[in-house]
């Protein structure tokens, strides 16, 4: 098992796009380094929670965008950031409605947030997934799971559905699962919900794994015999309790976050955590 961690920038250290770029570099990087730890860099998917689950978004419907390709990775200048699949936890899908969620909400440091991470202020609206999807511009739609907890102050859920409606009538696969009596944040409780939060996510991996697979044994079963014998890595979330975890360090280390550990007894070749940066 291979444990990698994405470290990103937050919005006190540079505004859009430079998270982003860091995730898109990270995407690229990892997939031309798979198959030294005999992983198939056509099985990765990128796991984002809130915050993290916006920039996911981002990656999976832009992989080929310059200004998120902007940091070079110079051994392999050909690579881009498509992805298998995109899963994700209460992601700031449009972050302008959510933003105006705040406003009528009266939540002052959420807001001073968004402004400081969307400066231009334009940006907010040109690096919005729902935005995105409304102009009807030219965009990649990988398989999408959304868990959005019912309850949740920070991205209601009504903001979730109307996502999930816009990315399957563009042509794209969006799976929206509404845990009940939740808030945003309700994974970080052992319980029921949270039991199913992760079964929830284990069945959604394995379905595109097994549909790659099987696409691939169809298009060539000699090549594909070797890549069913499935290896995990994760990118885990920037911090580790206390502690932020750079990319190098998680690999030589092999630290994971305890709330994704329920992920390396599953049949997930390469996974891409985000973390939830409170924004």
């Amino acid at each position: 098992v291979s444990v990698v961690a994405i470290d990103t920038s937050l919005s006190h250290e540079a505004p859009f796009p430079a998270s982003v770029q860091d995730v898109h570099y990270g995407v690229r990087w990892l997939k031309h380094r798979a198959p030294e730890w005999k992983g198939d860099p056509s099985t990765l998917g990128i796991l984002g929670s809130s915050s993290g689950g916006h920039v996911a978004e981002l990656v999976a419907m832009r992989p080929r965008d310059a200004r998120y390709g902007a940091l070079p990775l110079a051994e392999a200048p050909a690579l881009d950031a498509t992805v298998n699949y995109v899963a994700t936890r209460s992601p700031i899908s449009d972050c302008h409605a959510r933003y105006e969620h705040m406003v009528k909400t009266d939540r002052p440091e959420m807001i001073r947030k968004t402004k400081l991470y969307f400066d231009p202020w334009e940006s907010i609206f040109e690096s919005n997934p729902a935005k995105i999807l409304e102009r009807g511009e030219k965009v990649v739609l990988p398989p999408l799971l959304i868990m959005q907890g019912e309850l949740d102050s920070n991205v209601p859920w009504q903001i979730q559905e109307k996502f999930a409606q816009a990315w399957r009538a563009a042509g794209g696969e969006c799976e929206l699962e509404i845990f009940e009596g939740c808030e945003h944040m309700w994974i970080q409780e052992p319980g029921p919900q949270t039991d199913r939060a992760h079964e929830v996510l284990k069945a959604f991996i394995a379905r595109q794994l097994h549909l790659l697979f099987q696409f691939q044994t169809e298009a060539s079963p000699r090549e594909t015999n070797a890549a069913c014998g499935i290896d995990i890595t994760l990118i885990l979330p920037r911090q580790f309790g206390q502690e932020r975890v750079g990319l190098a360090g998680a690999i030589e280390e092999g630290r994971c976050n305890p709330a994704l550990e329920f992920l390396i007894d599953q049949h997930a070749d390469i996974a891409i955590g985000i973390e939830d940066t409170g924004e």
